[in-house]
């Protein structure tokens, strides 16, 4: 799991103290900022040096916007110099971005691809692993997953070189104007619908993790044996990894 103080923004100043849950088996890290702004990144990247010093086994977490942010809220010109500004100057890790593309009106986004490509290129310039999170919940003009859209997005996660895969969300949030529906778990507490459909992605993930984890992506190849790079959009071609 990830620790959090369930803020949106965490622990920017000030000692970073880990004797809370370091001792956890089950800690993947610490989850302390989500969706920052280019402006956020020096004092992320103190963070990062902080959590590093306090607990080297387990790495603060930074989740990025997704490419239809805008300029404004990048901070950034440019999605791939908002994502590599990043990287040089937090030095993380590991890190994850969200990118939710299933609308309320039936539609899809029309850059997940282009997304994917894009991280996948400043990660492999700058060599940091990442992870995706993926749609899981419906809320304000986003509609509920199935489980072969959850499936779609995972695997397109590994086929571009991902090394990680978290579903928004777990838990049903609080309500909000967001309009939150319900995540796997219900606010009840009980296991929804899409519990069964997410051991299944997992079951698959773990099985072709033991593969791909230790890998390094070198192409990304549409059916049509295309290379595609940041400005290749790809939306009903088959994907491959090498």
């Amino acid at each position: 799991f990830f620790f959090s103080s369930r803020r949106r923004h965490t622990r920017l100043q000030g000692d970073w103290s880990s004797d809370v849950c370091s001792s956890d088996l089950a800690l993947r890290g610490y989850h302390v900022y989500d969706e920052p702004s280019a402006a956020a990144f020096p004092a992320l990247a103190a963070v990062r040096a902080a959590v590093d010093a306090s607990d080297p086994e387990h790495p603060a977490l930074m989740n990025l916007l997704p490419d239809y942010a805008t300029t404004a809220q990048l901070g950034a010109d440019t999605y791939s110099a908002y994502v590599s500004g990043f990287l040089s100057q937090v030095s993380p890790p590991f890190f994850t971005y969200d990118h939710y593309n299933y609308y309320s009106d039936g539609s899809d986004g029309a850059s997940f691809y282009a997304n994917l490509a894009a991280v996948r290129e400043a990660a492999l310039t700058a060599g940091v692993p990442w992870g995706q999170y993926i749609q899981a919940i419906d809320f304000v003009n986003h509609r509920a997953t199935t489980g072969p859209e959850k499936r779609q997005v995972a695997l397109h996660t590994l086929a571009y070189g991902g090394t990680g895969v978290y579903y928004f969300t777990y838990w049903t949030p609080p309500q909000t104007a967001e309009s939150f529906g319900d995540g796997i778990i219900g606010a009840d507490g009980v296991q929804t619908s899409q519990y069964a459909d997410v051991t299944s992605i997992n079951e698959t993930l773990t099985a072709m993790g033991r593969y791909l984890a230790g890998a390094t992506s070198t192409a990304v190849l549409d059916r049509k044996s295309t290379r595609l790079n940041s400005s290749h959009l790809v939306i009903s071609y088959a994907v491959f990894c090498l």
